[in-house]
C-alpha cells in the first residue's frame, strides 16, 4: 500500500515524543495523566498518542527505525572478550 512507510514513520516520531513526555517505564494509565494535555495541546487524541506510544516501544518498530538503523557498535562484532 503506497503510503504506509510514511504513515509508520510519523506514527514512529510521534511515539518517540509520547516517550519523551512519558517514559516507557509508566503504565498506559499514568503516562495518560501527563499525556493528555500535551496531545490536546498538540491536536490528537490520547487514545492515538498513547497507541503511537506503544507503537514506537515495540521492539520490532525500533528495528525499523532509521535512527537505530544506522547504529555502529563500540566493539566490532568477533572481538568481545
Amino acid at each position: 500500500m503506497p503510503g504506509c512507510d510514511g504513515l509508520a514513520a510519523r506514527t514512529y516520531a510521534i511515539g518517540e515524543l509520547m516517550l519523551e513526555v512519558a517514559p516507557a517505564y509508566r503504565s498506559d494509565r499514568e503516562a495518560a495523566d501527563v499525556l493528555a494535555p500535551f496531545c490536546n495541546e498538540i491536536g490528537i487524541d490520547l487514545d492515538h498518542g498513547l497507541a503511537a506510544r506503544r507503537y514506537a516501544h515495540t521492539p520490532q518498530t525500533a528495528a525499523r527505525s532509521t535512527a537505530l538503523s544506522s547504529f555502529q557498535p563500540l566493539v566490532p562484532a568477533g572481538q568481545l572478550g
